[in-house]
């Protein structure tokens, strides 16, 4: 028979303790508040004679006690949640007793422990019968562990049937299985946080709740203190049956005699029957750091009870901070790069704060905390920030601030942060517009930390030309533009250690108009066949190609087309392509011809003196390509021999063109005559008349001629001369006069200049013309005399009174200076100059 039963109340505030609480180690009732010091050993040596009685006796059968409960509940707990544990419940007699005490008066909760099936079935009935809510049955069994268990076989209410201690699970006749639980873990599953009491001290259900019996009500808490201090680790037990330890990182020797002889400065203080055990610490060290715990040891009654861990940090502050790069200590504009900020000899840690630039992209921040030397409780706290470097931080301050709990005022250390950024590159002179085989200056500018090793010109892959770093930072290239370059990439890239940078440009270049294709010379079309001729030509801008026939325009594209040949259609077809009026025009032209036997073009008579060696030439449309070609002279087919050297037909390449020849040496009285050259295509043979003449002796005639014409020339020429000399003395002395009138109107018109210092774009005003002296003067210290254009008159315009100077000559000036004389050649409103050590610019 099991029936002890476990009664839970709520916690109550201040000193709920019994007159005479029991001091023998079983004083399970805390919370009874009479009982005498009689009754509390008699119930003591009750629990120490049951526990020798046989097994199936675990529990005291006496009920009396429950008339103290009840007494001492009346004044205790009114108007508070009564919670009891009927473990072992069988037919109910203990239900039935508690609820005849203390219903209805107070509020009562059960849960009844019954793992027979059989009486489990019973009670179940009655609760359903009973209409208790408060009532609640448990199929399971309670003791000292959680498993699965024999149980003998009872009939229902049958009260003497208990669990085996050894394993039965097979002999399913005489036993049943079932569920063993512990107090401990029941109250656990379901949040009950009371304190126990119980009725008839079950030795196995004691030992299931034993964390309830002796447990740490005030637990020691972590603590930092500075060196030298006194510091005191609390530990209050309730129901304390055990020895108190105090543990120091897991080595327990402290706190089981008071006071701690062996360890000067360790005390162990408080009211031991109280269950005060807190541990006092003076004149604290380096050495006291570490994590204690305090340790209720097991009894036979009671396990043990552990606190919680507490931290007894010793507070030493750092002596130093740092803040550097983390290798490989460079900062490069795009890229990530680490600061590393570091503090020596602390403890704890330091907490570290970050600032940082304006729109800096922190990365990540990280914090290591790690022993100075092995087994040393002094610490290096080390921070990390992950930073993505930006041409903007170049110069800036990032400051690393570490906090310690040690210290009133945080440490800190500032670094000016040095970025390495790749090539600034920038093409910043190129032409506006390019013309083949031009010479052209372009210029390229880079910036860089560090400096620049090289920097390359070059179109596409082709490189132009290295140079090596310049002072000032400008990089110039001389380059010859041709068509080839049109549409490449102009590129200007520049290369340091951070990296390499380029400025592209396209190439636009302005090319004259080529033909990529064009029609050949001749074109065969036959009547009613379609006719396509095609022109691509290849010039920037593109071209603007117009299509003629023999003269007369009549379409334009890069094709013409006719849809059906008729006979008005053969005719000489030009292809023009023009670019505006920057290039030459360009044309390819075909002749449009029906198939047929060669043609040929009318040869001219040829003239020859006798003795003399002559050439007979015929030539034909370039249509079709020959098959055959022979000579005749008075019916006889002239071969190659001593007399007649026979040239086939060749083509011509300068003309379109075939050409067939016939050389004759020695040419006698018989050659002249009429002579005949055959040509044969695929469509049949045609031949031409080419007549030999004898040459005609007109020696003197001829010279009379040639020198009557040299004449003529030479009067032409030397005419020609006097015409021009005279427009040019009239030319210019109507161009002296007009520059003449315009410097005096320019002077006297324009009252400020200003010159501009080019490099250094300066304006400085100078003052007007001076009437009086003819001079104009700057305002510059000392005066610089501006020296005007003075134009040498010719002879005649000196005879005319043009013979003396429009402006007298200026006076010498105050110090020795170089005169910057300067003329208004371009006849508009600006004057140039050239003085040394560097070139002026002067806007009117």
């Amino acid at each position: 028979m099991i029936r002890p039963f476990t009664g839970l109340y709520h916690t109550l505030s201040g000193n709920i303790r019994r007159q005479y609480p029991i001091n023998h180690h079983h004083h399970y009732l805390p919370y009874a508040k009479f009982c005498t010091q009689t009754e509390a050993d008699l119930q003591g040596e009750k629990y120490n004679q049951l526990r020798k009685e046989p097994r199936f006796w675990s529990a005291c059968y006496s009920d009396a006690y429950l008339i103290k409960f009840y007494l001492a509940d009346l004044n205790m707990f009114d108007h508070r949640k009564m919670l009891f544990f009927d473990v072992g419940a069988n037919k109910g007699y203990t239900i039935t007793k508690w609820l005849s005490l203390w219903m209805p008066h107070l509020a009562i909760e059960i849960h009844a422990f019954e793992p027979q099936p059989s009486t489990y079935q019973v009670l179940t009935k009655l609760k359903r019968w009973m209409n208790t809510p408060f009532l609640h049955i448990h199929k399971v069994a309670v003791s000292n562990q959680s498993e699965i268990r024999s149980l003998r076989k009872c009939l229902a209410g049958f009260e003497q049937c208990a669990l085996e201690t050894t394993s039965n699970l097979s002999n399913t006749k005489y036993y049943t299985n079932t569920i063993v639980t512990t107090l401990d873990k029941f109250v656990d599953e379901r949040n009950i946080s009371q304190k126990i009491d119980t009725e008839r001290f079950d030795p196995l259900v004691i030992q299931g709740c034993g964390e309830y019996l002796q447990t740490i009500l005030v637990q020691p808490k972590s603590v930092e203190i500075p060196l030298g201090e006194t510091v005191i680790l609390d530990c209050t037990a309730f129901n304390q049956y055990g020895e108190v330890a105090w543990c120091k990182d897991g080595h327990c020797t402290m706190g089981r005699e008071r006071p701690l002889y062996f360890i000067p400065r360790y005390e162990v203080i408080g009211d031991k029957q109280a269950g005060i055990n807190s541990l006092k610490i003076r004149d604290i060290n380096l050495d006291d750091d570490g994590i204690y715990q305090c340790q209720i040891g097991r009894t036979i009654e009671a396990r043990e009870v552990l606190s919680n861990f507490a931290n007894l940090t010793v507070l030493i502050p750092p002596n130093q901070i740092s803040l550097t790069y983390v290798p490989p200590g460079i900062a490069i504009s795009g890229k990530e790069f680490k600061l590393k900020c570091e503090i020596l000899n602390a403890r704890p840690s330091a907490t570290f704060t970050w600032k940082t630039p304006t729109n800096t992209h922190i990365v990540n921040i990280s914090q290591i905390n790690e022993p100075m030397t092995t087994n040393s409780k002094l610490l290096k706290s080390i921070s990390i920030i992950t930073l993505v470097a930006d041409m903007s931080q170049h110069g800036q301050e990032i400051t690393c601030e570490a906090a310690h709990v040690a210290l009133n005022k945080s440490l800190t250390s500032t670094a000016i942060i040095a970025i390495d950024y790749q090539p600034v590159v920038k093409i910043v002179l190129k032409p506006t517009k390019m013309y083949e085989d031009k010479d052209y200056w372009f210029e390229c500018t880079a910036e860089s930390r560090p400096s620049i090793t090289e920097l390359v010109w070059k179109t596409n892959d082709t490189i132009l030309q290295r140079i090596s770093p310049m002072p000032d930072g400008r990089y110039p290239l001389h380059l010859t533009v041709t068509r080839q370059m049109h549409n490449q990439h102009l590129s200007c890239s520049a290369l340091n250690s951070a990296g390499i940078a380029e400025d592209v440009i396209v190439l636009n270049i302005s090319y004259s108009p080529t033909f990529k294709s064009f029609p050949s010379p001749y074109t065969l079309a036959r009547v009613s066949d379609p006719l396509i001729l095609s022109c691509n030509v290849d010039s920037n801008p593109p071209a603007n190609i117009l299509w003629t026939k023999n003269g007369e325009f009549v379409g334009g594209g890069s094709q013409y087309q006719i849809p059906e040949v008729h006979e008005n259609d053969y005719a000489v077809y030009a292809c023009i392509a023009t670019v505006g009026g920057q290039f030459t025009k360009i044309v390819a032209s075909t002749k449009v011809v029906a198939p047929g036997p060669p043609r040929f073009y009318p040869p001219q008579p040829v003239l020859a003196s006798r003795g003399s060696e002559v050439m007979l030439k015929c030539q034909l449309e370039k249509h079709i390509e020959l098959t055959n070609s022979f000579w005749i002279f008075k019916n006889i087919t002239l071969i190659n021999n001593m007399k007649y050297t026979v040239v086939p037909a060749r083509d011509v390449k300068a003309i379109p063109r075939y050409e067939m020849g016939l050389i004759i040496h020695n040419v006698q009285k018989n050659d002249f005559g009429e002579y005949e050259c055959h040509a044969a295509n695929q469509y049949g043979t045609e031949y031409a008349r080419l007549r030999l003449e004898k040459r005609s002796s007109h020696l003197l005639m001829q010279i009379a001629i040639y020198f009557t014409l040299l004449v003529l020339l030479s009067l032409i020429l030397f005419s020609s001369y006097l015409c021009w000399h005279y427009a040019f003395q009239v030319d210019q002395k109507r161009t002296t006069l007009g520059r003449i009138r315009r410097v005096q109107t320019w002077l006297q018109s324009k009252p400020s200049m200003w010159i501009h210092n080019l490099p250094a774009a300066e304006k400085i005003p100078l003052t007007v013309y001076d009437v009086n002296s003819g001079v104009t003067r700057t305002t510059l210290d000392p005066p610089v005399d501006i020296i005007e254009c003075y134009v040498t008159m010719m002879d005649e315009q000196k005879r005319q009174n043009f013979n003396r100077p429009l402006l007298p000559p200026p006076p010498p000036p105050p110090i020795l200076i170089d005169r910057m004389p300067f003329c208004n050649d371009d006849q508009s409103e600006q004057i140039y100059e050239t003085a040394d050590p560097m070139s002026w610019h002067i806007d009117v």
